[in-house]
């Protein structure tokens, strides 16, 4: 059995990545987003001892977990097309990347909770 290239395979058999994004542009665009969102997120460190603070820190912080799902699906699905596809390869690696330094920037968030 052959194996196809994406471009061989009926539209009706791929992913549909342009229902995350649209375009590439709009992906990138996510991307600092995100960044602008762990900026914010950061700003409640020491600040979640108050049902406020707390309320809105949780609503931001799924919010920003949803759009990491999107742009991290978005890049792997764009990878997972063509393993050799170094330019797909990149867009995987920046996300992982920017989820590592998010998480990592957030790690204050459990301590918090916790002493609660």
């Amino acid at each position: 059995m052959e194996i196809l290239k994406r471009e061989q395979v009926k539209k009706e058999h791929t992913w549909a990545i342009e229902d995350l994004f649209e375009t590439e542009a709009k992906w990138e665009e996510a991307l600092v987003v995100l960044k602008e969102k762990e900026t914010l997120l950061k700003s409640y460190k020491g600040k979640l001892n108050n049902a406020k603070n707390l309320y809105e820190f949780l609503v931001e912080f799924e919010n920003l977990h949803s759009l990491i799902r999107e742009v991290h699906c978005y890049a792997m699905y764009a990878s997972d097309v063509d393993t050799k596809n170094s330019h797909a390869q990149g867009m995987k690696n920046t996300v992982e990347t920017l989820t590592v330094s998010i998480d990592a920037s957030l790690s204050f968030v459990n301590v918090e909770l916790m002493q609660i």
